[in-house]
């Protein structure tokens, strides 16, 4: 990051992989729309600084590289992409914070609305600002299910995450946990990305915000508790004005039309406008920009990397500790690895068990939760009851 150039005090941050950069260019304007004391900063997982879609950026580009140069490869052959940025947030607002007074990450599928007003000031007394996946209490009290879920998904949502330079010691402790352990897929033993280690922050922080405002981090799971209006073409939440929109899943909407149909009639004609504009200014600029894909799913030979071998270097096996480069190994090498690890006991071969992570039924299982359902919380319940914990299950 250079230092020779006048900056702001306060930076807002994203981190994505080269397929998501038109999200997070789309973030980019409405940050320089309402954000105009704020610096941009985009950190990406595979840059490559030949790639078009970079050529003339109006706003700052990191190579995450930097973020954790010494086993660079090793940390990213382990996790998918949205695993690995979601490891990084902590290391990218540590880096920002040697710069910055304050800075706050956003995920790249976020949009705002309205400056952040409400979020820096409560960094002027606070080290770390969170927002809660609901503001009000779960509809469902008589069963185990909303605690089961906030056990899964956390109390907070990580797509937002405002820090001052007091949060240091927790961002530090947030990467030691997300460095090995930052799986999608790990519903069965409650882990969900990054977002369960926030729940820590209750008891960690010393001085922590928890930004309660009706018009922060509006998303699918508390739509059933944000009341969207539009008086005087501004859009208001519960009365409040909308600071930003996270389309999280944003893709379930992409795949059909009778999705959309489903989202105007179950949400309304304002959520549906949202996710319609959104999702046509992401793929003009899809195009424009020319999004390659993401660099790291294959081994060098192009060869899909498995789930199980994304593992086998998530636990660390004897087998791949002296490897720096693993995108390079070679067929022969690959075939000797899984050998030996077929005849290992079961416990140390990796389970591809899923209770939602099963993608290609999972919008099946997400219209259903929602229509259905009156809150967030009772998805898991949906799932539950429709997929079962089903431990044999290793579809991918």
């Amino acid at each position: 990051m250079e230092t020779n150039r006048p900056r702001h005090k306060k930076a807002i941050i994203t981190v994505v992989t080269s397929n998501c950069f038109h999200q997070a260019h789309v973030l980019g304007k409405t940050v320089k729309l309402f954000e105009k004391e704020s610096d941009f900063i985009i950190f990406v997982v595979d840059y490559k600084a030949n790639e078009p879609c970079y050529q003339g950026c109006e706003f700052e580009i990191i190579d995450a590289k930097i973020l954790n140069p010494d086993e660079w490869e090793r940390f990213l052959f382990q996790y998918k992409g949205i695993s690995v940025c979601c490891a990084l947030k902590s290391r990218a607002l540590s880096h920002a914070l040697l710069f910055y007074e304050k800075v706050i990450y956003l995920d790249s599928d976020i949009e705002l609305f309205h400056d952040l007003s409400e979020a820096w000031s409560q960094l002027d007394h606070c080290d770390l600002s969170l927002t809660p996946q609901r503001n009000e209490a779960p509809c469902v009290v008589a069963t185990m299910i909303p605690q089961i879920m906030l056990r899964i998904s956390g109390v907070f949502n990580a797509g937002y995450i405002g820090t001052s330079r007091g949060a240091s010691p927790f961002l530090e402790w947030w990467w030691e946990c997300t460095h090995y352990n930052c799986l999608v897929d790990d519903y069965i033993i409650g882990i969900y990305l990054d977002q369960i280690y926030l729940n820590e922050a209750l008891w960690r922080v010393n001085r922590l915000g928890i930004l309660k405002h009706s018009g922060y981090n509006v998303a699918w799971w508390n739509f059933d508790q944000r009341n969207i209006k539009r008086p005087h073409d501004r859009y208001f939440v519960n009365d409040q004005p909308l600071v930003f929109f996270h389309y999280s899943c944003f893709s379930f909407f992409l795949r059909n039309k009778k999705n959309f149909r489903w989202l105007k009639s179950r949400f309304g004609e304002l959520y549906f406008e949202l996710y319609s504009n959104y999702i046509g200014r992401l793929s003009y600029y899809k195009n424009k920009l020319q999004i390659p894909s993401y660099s790291y799913n294959h081994f060098i030979d192009g060869t899909p990397i498995s789930y199980e071998w994304r593992e086998h270097m998530r636990r660390d096996i004897p087998e791949l500790k002296e490897t720096t480069h693993p995108f390079e190994l070679s067929e022969t090498k690959r075939k000797e690895i899984e050998k030996i690890m077929s005849k290992r006991p079961e416990f140390f071969q990796p389970n591809p068990t899923r209770i939602i992570n099963n993608w290609r039924n999972s919008d099946l299982v997400f219209t259903r939760a929602l229509s259905k359902s009156d809150s967030y919380i009772r998805f898991l319940e949906k799932v539950i009851h429709e997929r079962g914990y089903n431990k044999t299950d290793t579809s991918q």
